[in-house]
């Protein structure tokens, strides 16, 4: 290799290893520190070359640059969180603010389990922080019933790297020995804390009104001895909640209602149960009706193995959408997914059961379930084994009615799974 391609090679590995830094703040010296510096380099006691003259304008430079990027000590283990930005994102317009976990350690395969109680006026959505098997991260969620705030708190192991995004400022305060970085933004109506607790970080975001001072004392709550996931009980229900937040005016109503909502999916701890034969699991059987509800046609007939939405972007399962129709144009839809799908066994990526407000936990022939009235229409969703069952009536419907509704589902005797599309394309080709 010669003197050339050597040189060439060693710029382009600068060039690679310096386009992943994140880009620096623009930093303006003072005049006083520049007259401060020319000063200093006339006064020194030896000639400068032009080359150590340079030398030295790096070095300024240098100092200049590590002045302007705020690092701030955050645990005992050498890790401290730094701060980068403002940036202005291109492509969003928006000025982005980036917090960043440096000299932390490897990524730890089980990290302690903490836990936050539930906050005064709020009901626990989701709690995984005292998982089963070991994580490096858990989450805990819980919102204000009469004013549907959010409160979360998502811990993670510290790792060289770790980040934080945010579109507002965090400012550092210390409290009881830890360095907590807060902000709030009144325009997107959101307050974060983010802070370092050993070889765990935390982040706790508030979705909606709060002061400081009550921020700061859910994070002064913390009680950071590490739980016995064995001490954990089964969970009270099959489900479980997250706050979703959907603003797509084009989304199906009966999926995706728009603005704050709940969304439900079936515990984790529910498809550790699922074996490869569970009942409602069989790819080439549906389920429908023993007969078509009274006073209602089947007017359309529907396979969903592909499934296309925002949240799930081509993601093959296996199921039907059956709809009925009556002479007031009233519709009832039978939705139905198998809930891990084959041949991939622990999956857990079916559409999630949203509605507007909390559900009611049903039982529907033994079977769980969830019901919740909506404004123009009631939906009633339960497991049958390894499968989601979903009916969605337009109109009021009660709970009772719901339920015997479903009854009418014939489990018995399953009919031929739908042709997907393409299958039916093929089956009329060869014909």
């Amino acid at each position: 290799m010669t003197r050339e391609e050597i040189r060439q090679a060693f710029r382009q590995a600068q060039q690679e290893e310096f386009a992943h830094v994140p880009q620096q703040p623009a930093i303006h010296a003072s005049l006083t520190f520049q007259r401060k510096m020319e000063r200093r380099i006339r006064s020194a006691p030896w000639r400068l070359s032009g080359r150590k003259k340079i030398a030295v304008a790096l070095l300024a430079a240098v100092v200049l640059a590590l002045g302007g990027c705020t690092v701030y000590q955050a645990v005992t283990n050498g890790a401290v969180i730094k701060q980068f930005g403002p940036y202005d994102n291109l492509y969003t317009g928006l000025t982005e603010y980036h917090y960043n976990v440096l000299n932390g350690n490897e990524v730890s395969e089980e990290a302690p389990r903490y836990q936050l109680a539930v906050p005064e006026g709020f009901v626990s959505l989701w709690d995984n922080s005292l998982a089963r098997e070991e994580s490096t991260f858990f989450l805990q969620q819980w919102y204000n019933p009469d004013t549907l705030d959010v409160l979360t708190l998502t811990q993670r192991s510290v790792y060289a790297g770790l980040g934080l995004m945010l579109y507002y400022p965090l400012e550092p305060i210390q409290q009881n020995g830890i360095t907590v970085f807060y902000g709030s933004s009144e325009q997107q109506n959101r307050s974060c804390a983010f802070w370092l607790y050993g070889n765990v970080s935390f982040v706790l975001e508030y979705s909606g009104q709060v002061d400081r001072e009550q921020m700061l004392d859910w994070v002064a709550q913390m009680d950071y001895t590490p739980a016995d996931p064995q001490s954990n009980p089964d969970p009270s229900s099959e489900f479980y909640v997250q706050i979703v937040d959907r603003n797509d005016p084009n989304q199906n109503r009966t999926l995706y209602p728009i603005g704050k909502g709940f969304a439900y999916r079936l515990t984790p701890e529910i498809y550790e149960q699922m074996e490869e034969e569970e009942t409602g699991r069989q790819e080439n059987i549906d389920y429908n009706f023993a007969s078509a509800p009274e006073g209602y046609t089947l007017i359309r007939t529907k396979d969903n193995t592909i499934i296309d939405s925002e949240e799930i972007s081509g993601f093959s399962t296996n199921g039907a959408e059956y709809t009925y129709q009556n002479s007031q144009g009233q519709q009832i839809v039978l939705t139905q997914y198998i809930a891990v799908p084959l041949p991939k066994p622990g999956g857990f990526y079916y559409p999630p059961i949203d509605s507007t407000k909390p559900t009611e936990e049903v039982q529907v022939s033994g079977m769980a379930g969830l019901y919740v009235q909506e404004e123009d229409y009631a939906k009633l969703v339960w497991r049958y084994g390894g499968r989601l069952m979903e009916l969605t009536c337009d109109g009021q419907m009660s709970q009772e009615e719901m339920i015997a509704l479903a009854q009418t589902v014939d489990f018995q005797n399953g009919i031929p799974a739908v042709p997907a599309p393409e299958d039916s394309e093929a089956a009329g080709a060869d014909s």
